[in-house]
């Protein structure tokens, strides 16, 4: 599974920077729902390799540690992203960086930043596990139907 949770990541990185970058250059707002759409783009790639590589579709406990994977790189990716904003913004914008904003709310409110950092986290896993969960199904079955196995 780790070899499609790269490829997954792969892929969620550069839609990632795709998207950002266009929006930067044509001065667009993304929609809310864009990382959500990232997300299931990026799938499509690593579920149609593994039907090509068995044959078949998903176990479901196959299904669930490839959701579990996926919503590890998210994760990760995320993180990593976040911080390269953080820094990268932070350079460029001169302390008006919303992040930092955020954080500053948050520990107004009582929350400390590692609290909110993995709060955010922990969501993000749970999102991602359930979209990578419930669309690796569907479309682990639609691509052996592409592929012409029964």
């Amino acid at each position: 599974m780790l070899k499609y949770a790269i490829v997954f990541g792969s892929i969620y990185l550069l839609c990632i920077v795709v998207s950002v970058a266009a929006s930067s250059l044509l001065n667009f707002d993304l929609p809310s729902s864009m990382g959500i759409i990232i997300l299931i783009a990026a799938l499509t790639a690593p579920v149609q390799s593994f039907v090509k590589d068995h044959q078949r579709v998903f176990t479901t406990g196959e299904r669930a540690l490839f959701a579990a994977w996926i919503g590890l790189a998210v994760v990760v990716l995320n993180l990593c992203l976040g911080v390269a904003f953080l820094y990268g913004t932070d350079a460029l914008l001169g302390g008006t960086n919303p992040i930092k904003a955020m954080l500053a709310q948050a520990a107004r409110s009582g929350i400390s930043a590692p609290v909110a950092f993995l709060a955010m986290a922990a969501m993000s896993f749970v999102v991602s596990w359930i979209v990578a969960f419930f669309f690796a199904g569907f479309y682990a079955r639609q691509s052996l139907k592409r592929l012409g196995v029964s």
